[in-house]
């Protein structure tokens, strides 16, 4: 038997599936979380609202929409007849099928600089949807049993070309469509506060960084976002401080360590200015598991 089958199967359930409108309840609402794979999702009918590093997103009928690995995600919304299809994966599974991440083009949208929104033709959306459909049929079929995976692994990559002509063909037509200065300005901030939060809570600090003033700083989040610099920070951090509560995992005093505040006693009248409970209140109420869709 050849155990590269074998290993390739194992990791269906952790390291790539197809999630459709029948799982529509495994997308938690008004609940944070960080994502463990990176996602394509395209959508079918209705709506799906929600932040994907604090950035707003809405996908519509006939829309797609990346999420990245590690991104921090909160779900607002979704209409009753949303319906979607969604593969999710992980680098690590990429790379077990061979794909060459250093050669291939289509795999630089996957960075934190990729446009995040696209919008499909009909087709697009059909062949996308249709393609899905079939790979979740066919690994749900083949289970965990060891056999040929060749067709497996040839519609991922079909999946991949096609969303990878689109990706191109987006990027032919909206490459004169740049970002304003300030739009500019607050996509540099908030990739420097995913990288720095935990040690950075200070808006002078990112200001310094942008070679500007931090007045002018929140001046322009404010303008883009309808929030300042500290507000999105106290946001970013919050967010990320409820998914580490909430994981079975972690205790108050590790979250505190990890979101780099000095002692329990500050990072408890953190949480509590802005959440009205203490961690510890915070982490019993929300005890209750919800699943993670990516």
């Amino acid at each position: 038997m050849d155990t590269r089958h074998t290993d390739y199967f194992s990791t269906f359930n952790e390291s790539f599936y197809v999630l459709t409108e029948v799982d529509v309840e495994k997308l938690p609402l008004q609940k944070a979380f960080r994502s463990k794979h990176f996602a394509l999702i395209v959508c079918t009918k209705g709506e799906f609202v929600f932040q994907h590093n604090l950035l707003p997103q809405t996908i519509k009928k006939g829309q797609a929409c990346l999420i990245l690995h590690n991104s921090l995600n909160h779900i607002e919304h979704i209409s009753e007849d949303f319906s979607f299809h969604c593969l999710a994966f992980t680098l690590a599974f990429l790379e077990q099928l061979a794909i060459s991440l250093s050669t291939d083009d289509i795999f630089k949208l996957f960075n934190s600089t990729t446009q995040l929104h696209y919008e499909l033709s009909d087709n697009e959306t059909a062949d996308l949807c249709a393609e899905m459909s079939l790979l979740r049929k066919k690994t749900i079929s083949l289970g965990d049993r060891s056999g040929p995976w060749d067709p497996i692994k040839y519609l991922i990559l079909t999946i991949f070309s096609d969303f990878g002509i689109i990706f191109s063909k987006y990027n032919q037509t909206s490459q004169n469509t740049n970002f304003t200065r300030r739009e500019a300005l607050v996509s540099g901030f908030l990739k420097l506060l995913m990288t720095h939060f935990t040690r950075e809570r200070s808006v002078t600090f990112y200001a310094d960084l942008l070679f500007i003033t931090p007045r002018y700083l929140s001046q322009v989040t404010k303008e883009v976002t309808n929030k300042t610099a500290g507000e999105i920070i106290d946001e970013f951090i919050i967010r990320e401080a409820k998914v580490l509560l909430e994981s079975p995992a972690q205790n108050v005093a590790m979250v505190t360590s990890s979101l780099g505040f000095s002692d329990q006693s500050f990072f408890g009248k953190y949480f509590k200015r802005h959440t009205g409970l203490s961690p510890s209140s915070y982490r019993s109420k929300s005890k209750t598991p919800h699943s993670q869709p990516f």
